[in-house]
């Protein structure tokens, strides 16, 4: 006989389907062919369902069980066991959540902060590029100054070149003139 185990535990409807099957069928792997824990449930679900009290059920059902040997330490024990595998099934279950926390939580907030660094490394670079900038500029603004400086230097020493060589020149060449004319 088929034993209907979501039907056994009267799960809320509302609990998750998912972890709720998981947690089944570990139950279902460690049942044996030999009557435990859930045969006994199962007999005192099916006395409730004859309007029988819940003690009564309880009772019945263990005086049934207990003909064919079954004792309440066994019961007990069974009941232990069923625990033992709820509990490996919660430390499997916190194994994996811990692994997705790892994976999909912890991973990529370590991302995030890397790309937090690199955002501040290169802002930093920013502000020496922007820093460096300014020098260079204050740079280009000092030589500006100093070629207006020397290209007015320059053109005054032109102005006066020129004006001496003007003269020299025109000494010169009214020389030449008059030595032309004067000699031939």
């Amino acid at each position: 006989m088929t034993i209907d185990l979501k039907t056994l535990f009267n799960l809320d409807p509302s609990l998750d389907d998912r972890m709720i099957t998981e947690i089944l069928k570990a139950f279902k792997d460690a049942n044996t062919s030999n009557f435990d824990y859930i045969r006994f449930k199962q007999s005192v679900e099916s006395l409730l369902k004859m309007n029988m009290d819940e003690a009564t059920s309880i009772k019945s059902a263990y005086a049934t069980v207990s003909t064919m040997g079954y004792t309440k330490e066994e019961l007990v024990n069974s009941v232990q066991q069923y625990l033992n595998i709820l509990k490996k099934e919660r430390e499997e279950f916190i194994t994996a959540l811990k692994a997705k926390i790892e994976g999909n939580v912890e991973g990529p907030k370590s991302k995030i902060e890397e790309l937090n660094a690199r955002i501040h490394k290169n802002e930093n670079k920013m502000e020496e590029l922007k820093q460096e900038n300014e020098i260079l500029k204050g740079n280009i603004n000092q030589i500006k100054a100093e070629i207006d400086t020397d290209q007015s230097r320059i053109d005054q020493t032109k102005e006066r070149f020129l004006n001496v060589y003007n003269v020299f020149e025109q000494e010169l060449e009214s020389d030449k003139l008059k030595y032309t004319s004067n000699l031939y």
